[in-house]
């Protein structure tokens, strides 16, 4: 049983769309590129690496140099990303851990209070 518009075996197609329709190839190495090119004006890191993975599926397997590069380029953008995020959440945790001791040791100090008309301490 064959289903309309199901193609089986291999096409050929290398980082290119085929559309059903009217058989045109569209390359698909200039919409990697525009996803990386968009990724510059994105705030939200969850986005970026988002939009950088499905770079990297549009592109893995290829043979062509150019789709290559590109994606080792967006394979090392997202590597980059991640190392960030790594490092930027073990700084938290230091920083947190920072703050907790410093709580700490002010609660295990007392602050003196000394009267303006004797050398006396307050406690």
């Amino acid at each position: 049983m064959f289903h309309a518009g199901t193609i089986g075996g291999s096409i050929g197609l290398d980082a290119e769309y085929c559309c059903r329709r009217c058989d045109a190839k569209t390359d698909l190495i200039l919409h990697a590129t525009r996803l990386v090119r968009t990724c510059k004006s994105v705030d939200c890191q969850d986005d970026i690496e988002k939009i950088l993975k499905v770079g990297v599926c549009i592109l893995r397997g290829s043979q062509k140099t150019s789709a290559k590069e590109l994606l080792s380029h967006i394979e090392l953008a997202i590597k980059k990303k991640l190392a960030e995020a790594i490092t930027r959440t073990e700084d938290e945790i230091l920083l947190s851990e920072a703050r907790k001791s410093q709580m700490g040791l002010k609660k295990e100090m007392q602050p003196c209070l000394r009267r303006p008309e004797t050398d006396a301490f307050l406690t």
